[in-house]
């Protein structure tokens, strides 16, 4: 009896399997490039194994298990992402959110839930800036406004109150701290300063010459100098001399008179021959520089008389006799409240 194959179509016609032939479909296994001609339908089933799947194209499922390690084309850095979403809530863990310049933390949170509970800071009233003159004793939250001249003191206990300035003159009633000037009144000394020669001097010729200066920085520009100079010294052959005050380079305090005779602060140290004695010659003059820069004050002078010498701090021979002696010459400046 011959043998039977099954009869198949092969395009419109029917034939007999051959023996050699395979049925389309009997093995996948001998099929190594099988391919679907329509959508594959799992029937509620699996497609297990071990081996891989490889797809061009989109893969859509709705779960996923295992851990991801081996998925690749998957963008995990966040930073390339600019529009990062969470499909839930953000757990920090306890640590903080680094933005660069500033952090985030859950202190700071809580800290910003509580003003946002406040209420519209923009409708509340809050201060964003002060305008000059525009704390008054509301903002203060002091009581009353005061009388002129008193001053706001603390209480203590976190508010304040209207105080009167002490009157009393005894130094138990000043608190710790400066006075301003301004509170000084006028002629008030508050600075001196002093400048010294010891040392001998002469002088010849008819050039005004400095001998001794002090320099002062003026507080105030209504501030005075009052300047006290002392000269000590002889003069040759009985006569006298020319003294003047200097500011800067300007001669100050002296004569106005219009004529033709020499204008001085002072025509001092007369000593007559025989005699050999110094003497002394104090001037003082109350000046108004009207600056607050650093002010050099001279005394300047030179002999009277073209025949003899001005010998500051010193007698005539300067000998060691019992008679002789060696002098100092000062100028000194003091700053007056103006």
């Amino acid at each position: 009896m011959a043998n039977k194959y099954p009869l198949v179509l092969n395009g419109t016609n029917i034939e007999e399997l051959q023996s050699s032939d395979k049925l389309v479909g009997s093995e996948l296994v001998d099929d190594t490039t099988p391919q679907l001609g329509g959508d594959l339908d799992l029937n509620s089933s699996d497609i297990t194994g071990t081996g891989n799947i490889n797809i061009t194209g989109t893969v859509t499922a709705t779960s996923y298990s295992g851990d991801g390690s081996s998925l690749s084309g998957i963008n995990t850095d966040l930073v390339s992402d600019t529009t990062p979403q969470l499909g839930g809530t953000l757990d920090a863990n306890g640590n903080t959110i680094d933005m660069g310049t500033n952090t985030i933390t859950d202190t700071k949170v809580g800290q910003w839930d509580t003003a946002y509970g406040w209420g519209n800071h923009g409708s509340a009233g809050y201060l964003t800036s002060i305008a000059a003159n525009s704390v008054g004793a509301d903002e203060l939250n002091v009581s009353g406004d005061g009388s002129s001249g008193q001053y706001l003191a603390s209480d203590g206990d976190g508010t304040m109150t209207w105080s009167n300035i002490p009157s009393s003159n005894d130094a138990s009633a000043l608190t710790t701290g400066t006075l301003p000037d301004a509170r000084l009144g006028s002629g008030i000394p508050i600075q001196v300063v002093q400048g010294q020669k010891t040392t001998t001097q002469v002088i010849s010729g008819s050039s005004y010459v400095n001998i001794v200066s002090a320099t002062i920085t003026p507080s105030s520009t209504s501030s005075k100098i009052l300047i006290t100079g002392c000269v000590t010294g002889f003069m040759e052959s009985g006569g006298t001399c020319h003294l003047r005050f200097y500011r800067g380079g300007t001669a100050i305090a002296v004569g106005t008179e219009g004529n033709s005779l020499p204008k001085d602060t002072m025509d001092g140290i007369d000593v007559a021959q025989p005699g050999d004695a110094s003497a002394a010659a104090t001037m003082m003059w109350l000046d108004s520089p009207s600056t607050t820069s650093a002010i050099t004050y001279y005394i300047k002078g030179h002999p009277k008389d073209s025949g003899g010498n001005l010998k500051i701090n010193r007698t005539g021979n300067n000998s060691s006799t019992d008679h002789d002696s060696q002098t100092v010459t000062t100028i000194t400046l003091m700053e007056i409240t103006g």
